[in-house]
């Protein structure tokens, strides 16, 4: 499981990208990467996914980037909307896009345990992201 500490004080940039449901006419979301393989995968189809956030979160890790993105109780809903998140929680077949200069990003597969990295072809993504800030 890939952790990936950060090193900007607590702050990283994100982008997180979903499945879109009528898209997903194989029925890949909430399937892991393993399963995505076996059924002849080898890469994730970034044309059935859109970006649903983009921005600074103060967060150090993956970890706490999927604690952060999971809405469990009232406040986090409204937390989360506040800062423009307005899709379902962080969940398998999600990816989280972690920037680490203008010019290079990391992609990780959200797992049924922990973060995978993975080519993500984010040039083939439905719809860009809104920049929310």
């Amino acid at each position: 499981m890939k952790n990936n500490k950060d090193t900007t004080n607590g702050i990283m940039i994100i982008s997180i990208y979903q499945i879109i449901p009528e898209l997903d006419t194989d029925h890949i979301k909430y399937m892991d990467l393993d399963f995505m393989q076996r059924h002849g995968y080898k890469n994730l189809p970034a044309d059935i996914y859109k970006c649903v956030y983009h921005g600074e979160v103060p967060v150090q890790d993956l970890n706490e980037v999927y604690r952060m993105f999971n809405r469990v109780t009232e406040s986090d809903v409204q937390y989360l909307e506040q800062i423009g998140f307005y899709s379902h929680s962080l969940s398998v077949s999600d990816v989280v896009e972690i920037h680490t200069s203008p010019s290079e990003s990391h992609f990780y597969f959200c797992d049924f345990i922990g973060f995978r990295e993975v080519e993500f072809q984010k040039e083939a993504v439905i719809s860009k992201y809104v920049i929310h800030e």
